[in-house]
């Protein structure tokens, strides 16, 4: 990607896309998506500082089903859903034919949603069949502000690292409902709440694109 200045100057028709994967998940734990395409689009082939726009999108889906044998529940499911989208700028700030350093910023916008279901079977309770749902949803929007270091393999190979300081907001909401056997609902609790917090991410990002030809 950051001989593309170099490129472009000698081929005005030289690419302007990469694209790829944000692959962090693979080697940190976190609360973002196993796998997230992004993409960068270069925004002045002859200008001396390399700039780019970028996205980010990303999902994730999992559902775990377990038996279990705790005092008053015999079964469990887990669903869990996870939302990204990212829009942001970057601006080089000192470029060579096979690395660059560079800054920017991103919009992020993040939900999580995620329900647990509990089927009570202790005859105790004399409701065995019934279930307990809980639901949280999350709903996040931040601003990060980066600064990264990026290595060009061969042609076409890019592998960017970041870290970034952030700002968040977060909405939550909890639900927890009974459902009893007769298919009467129940909601026991409800709660909702807004925070504002802010951090640093040492580890970001790390990304592994594709220069488009």
């Amino acid at each position: 990607m950051f001989a593309i200045p170099l490129f472009a100057q000698e081929n005005p028709n030289s690419s302007r896309w990469e694209v790829g994967l944000d692959v962090l998940s693979l080697f940190e734990k976190n609360s973002l998506p196993s796998y997230s395409l992004f993409g960068r689009y270069f925004l002045n082939p002859s200008g001396e500082k390399p700039m780019f726009l970028r996205s980010k999108l990303g999902y994730q889906a999992s559902n775990a089903m377990t038996n279990t044998n705790m005092e008053f529940y015999s079964y469990e499911e887990i669903q869990l859903q996870n939302w990204l989208a990212t829009i942001g700028f970057q601006r080089d700030f000192y470029t060579s034919p096979i690395t660059s350093f560079y800054y920017g910023a991103d919009i992020v916008l993040q939900r999580l949603n995620e329900r647990q279901f509990l089927i009570f079977g202790d005859e105790i309770l004399e409701q065995e069949g019934m279930q307990a749902v809980y639901d949280n949803r999350r709903i996040s929007t931040s601003v990060f502000g980066f600064i990264g270091f990026s290595r060009k393999f061969g042609e076409t190979i890019v592998l960017s690292f970041e870290t970034a300081l952030y700002f968040t907001q977060m909405s939550s909401d909890y639900d927890y409902n009974l459902i009893f056997v007769d298919g009467f609902n129940a909601s026991v609790a409800q709660n909702s709440s807004k925070k504002y917090f802010a951090g640093a991410k040492p580890f970001s990002q790390l990304v592994l694109t594709l220069i488009l030809p």
